[in-house]
C-alpha cells in the first residue's frame, strides 16, 4: 500500500486518476490527515499572528469596558440620586440658609435664600434669651 497515489501525475489530473480507478466514492467523509512540514510552518506563523490580535483586542476592550463601566458608575449616580428624590419627595442642595429664632415657641428655623422653610429644631439652652426685655435683631419695632 502506498503513502501516496499516482505521483507521478500532474497534481491538478490526479483527483480525475483517483476517481477513475477508486473502488467506491464516499462523499462528505469527516477524516484526518497529516500536516506537511509546509502546513506546519504556516499554521505556527497563523498561530502568532492570531495571537497578536488577539492581545491587540483584548487590551481595546479592557480600554473600551473601563469607559462604559466610568459612563455607567455616573448614570447608577444620577439614578440613586433620582430614586432618593422620589422616596423622600425632598433634593439634596447646597448653598446659603439663613437662622430665625422664636423665642415665644421656643424654636430655631432654618430657611433658604427663597424663603423657604429647611428645617426647624427647639432652641438650645445657650440660644434662649435669658433677659426679661427682647432686642430685636433685625432692625423691626414689631
Amino acid at each position: 500500500m502506498d503513502k501516496q497515489l499516482f505521483k507521478d501525475v500532474a497534481p491538478d489530473h490526479r483527483e480525475q486518476y483517483i476517481r477513475d480507478n477508486c473502488y467506491k466514492i464516499i462523499d462528505n467523509h469527516h477524516y484526518t490527515r497529516n500536516l506537511t512540514e509546509e502546513e506546519i510552518l504556516e499554521a505556527k506563523e497563523d498561530l502568532f499572528q492570531a495571537s497578536l490580535m488577539i492581545s491587540k483586542e483584548e487590551s481595546e476592550l479592557k480600554s473600551i469596558r473601563k469607559e462604559y463601566q466610568e459612563r455607567l458608575k455616573k448614570l447608577k449616580g444620577e439614578k440613586n440620586e433620582l430614586l432618593e428624590m422620589l422616596q423622600f419627595k425632598a433634593k439634596s442642595e447646597k448653598g446659603t440658609a439663613f437662622e430665625f429664632d422664636y423665642q415665644d415657641e421656643g424654636m430655631m428655623s432654618l430657611y433658604d435664600t427663597q424663603g423657604r422653610l429647611i428645617s426647624s429644631r427647639p432652641l438650645g439652652p445657650t440660644e434662649r434669651q435669658t433677659s426679661i426685655f427682647t432686642i430685636n435683631k433685625n432692625g423691626t419695632e414689631d
